[in-house]
């Protein structure tokens, strides 16, 4: 791989842009701990604006460049964090953000490491990348500005980001998935799905115990049924997250999310809950069995050839195997 960033390419007016909002993150945390709100929320602005001019910059005169498509999402990022971790003294579900930034973060960089070793490029930020950041900084800023507003209102708009964050992930997940396939990494290099497969899973499984943990109270039948009546959005986003929590793991049984739901919501609430839960829980698997699933199945077979016997064993036998995982 040739020498990818030169002094050219680092200098340029967008690149310096991102580095002028790297020095605005300092001003804008002792900004907030003096609690000149104001003032921090507008030097957030004026990051936000120079996050707008450096892309447009960049398209105008020609200055895309990878080191670019690199420090710009950095600096988005580390704004990001900072906002979040300013905010968690007052809002204990900032927490589960922060996670969620960080196996998002995690799986983009781990992602984009593999997409530059193997097929020599960067990618840019998609649509729905924007959107988590937009949205995210639109909520944050909202949270600063008005910092009487009530619990309930504030979860909501936690939720709220946290739900497009999750939208994020699953769209990047699908956007490399797709590109990682294309370069045969499964098959070709010493690097597998599998692999990248169970490291996210371990960063996932880590990240949701530790939530679980510092919000043990909460995060419990009990604690939903405590705050369900005067903040249904909220248990419900815990819901759909035990519901994707399902769709990558055997151990939760489904069965009992009906039942939560149930004794959570009313009817009609419970029924739409659960519908969407279902829906999260079938569309992530299927479209990880789409991407890899073929490649995975050949690589046991490879290695223990006895698999091959259970591969026939299903294709014989695909409504017992189908009622199986399901009931599971």
């Amino acid at each position: 791989m040739a020498k990818r960033f030169t002094k050219n390419d680092i200098l340029t007016i967008p690149n310096l842009l991102s580095f002028f909002r790297l020095l605005l993150i300092p001003v804008f945390v002792l900004l907030y701990i003096r609690d000149n709100h104001i003032a921090a929320v507008i030097v957030i602005a004026i990051s936000g604006t120079t996050d707008i001019a450096d892309g447009k910059i960049a398209r105008s005169f020609n200055m895309v460049s990878d080191f670019g498509k690199i420090i710009d999402p950095i600096a988005d990022k580390l704004t990001q964090a900072a906002l979040i971790i300013c905010l968690i003294a007052k809002y204990k579900w900032m927490i589960v953000l922060i996670l969620f930034m960080a196996v998002k973060e995690g799986f983009m960089l781990l992602a984009g490491y593999l997409t530059l070793k193997f097929s020599d490029t960067v990618n840019s930020s998609k649509w729905y990348g924007k959107l988590s950041t937009v949205v995210l900084y639109a909520a944050l800023m909202f949270l600063i500005l008005f910092p009487n507003i009530t619990y309930h209102f504030a979860d909501a708009l936690i939720a709220l980001c946290g739900a497009v964050m999750l939208l994020s992930l699953i769209m990047y997940i699908r956007f490399y998935f797709t590109i990682l396939v294309k370069i045969k990494i499964a098959v070709n290099q010493s690097v597998s799905f599998i692999k990248i497969w169970k490291i996210g899973l371990v960063v996932i499984w880590i990240s949701v115990i530790t939530a679980f943990v510092i919000h043990q109270d909460d995060i419990s039948v009990s604690g939903i049924l405590r705050f369900t009546p005067a903040n249904p959005l909220s248990a419900a986003f815990i819901m759909l997250a035990l519901y994707v929590l399902k769709s990558l793991s055997i151990v939760i049984f489904i069965g009992l999310l009906y039942i939560a739901s149930g004794i959570a919501f009313s009817l009609p609430a419970a029924v739409t809950v659960n519908l969407l839960g279902i829906a999260v829980a079938v569309s992530i698997p299927y479209y990880i069995g789409k991407k890899i699933g073929k490649d995975a199945v050949n690589t046991i077979v490879t290695k223990h050839p006895k698999a091959e016997y259970v591969r026939k064993l299903r294709s014989g036998n695909d409504f017992f195997f189908s009622f199986i995982i399901n009931v599971c």
